[in-house]
């Protein structure tokens, strides 16, 4: 449920590698799934995965050939605050 809710949440990170797969998924949508452990950088909440995700989405900056880490952060306080909980778990 965890992976859901943070799939929903999704920035990229500046953090760019190969593609893992051959069709991307989209970037900045609900239902992406991504798993992985949440560690939090410099107050950034960032998803660390064990194998690296590209994103497709409209605009360029969201056009990603492949990443390990990605930026997650909640809609609101209330789900940043519960994210922050989950800080060094797998998610």
């Amino acid at each position: 449920m965890l992976a859901r809710i943070c799939a929903a949440l999704i920035a990229i990170s500046a953090a760019v590698g190969p593609a893992a797969a051959a069709e991307c998924a989209p970037a900045n949508e609900d239902g992406v799934i991504a798993e992985g452990r949440l560690v939090d950088t410099d107050g950034a909440l960032i998803l660390e995965m064990p194998a690296s995700l590209c994103l497709k989405g409209p605009d360029d900056f969201d056009n990603v050939g492949g990443t390990k880490e990605v930026h997650v952060f909640g809609a609101t306080d209330e789900v940043h605050a519960a994210l922050s909980k989950l800080v060094g778990k797998d998610v």
